[in-house]
């Protein structure tokens, strides 16, 4: 039997990305964050990056969306966990503020409370 190497794939990518897809729809996520999931998804596909990059972003995000908000609201101890995770590594505070998506004052106020706490 012959294995047409032009298609063969020793992983199956885009069965991982219709299970991704199937698990996104079953998420406790909002449907807003849901949509922008699948429109995140769309884009990278039409900016012609690989199924297998696309399914790993959308997993990421669909983890990130389940752990930061419980009940409609952020989870703040998780947050507060990245934060200090993320200043392990030695990046800059705005840096930080970016990639979590809050201000840089929310970043210094959230430190703060965390000072206190261990003091």
């Amino acid at each position: 039997m012959a294995v047409n190497m032009e298609t063969w794939r020793s992983i199956d990518y885009e069965g991982a990305l219709k299970r991704e897809l199937k698990l996104l729809e079953k998420s406790t996520i909002s449907q807003k964050n849901k949509r922008l999931i699948v429109r995140y998804m769309n884009h990278r596909f039409a900016r012609g990056t690989s199924i297998a990059r696309v399914q790993r972003e959308m997993k990421s995000l669909r983890l990130l969306c389940e752990r930061l908000v419980v009940d409609g609201r952020i989870n703040e101890d998780i947050i507060t966990e990245q934060i200090l995770e993320l200043m392990e590594l030695g990046l800059p505070k705005v840096r930080i503020a970016k990639i979590l998506g809050i201000s840089p004052r929310t970043l210094y106020e959230r430190l703060k409370r965390v000072r206190e706490a261990v003091e």
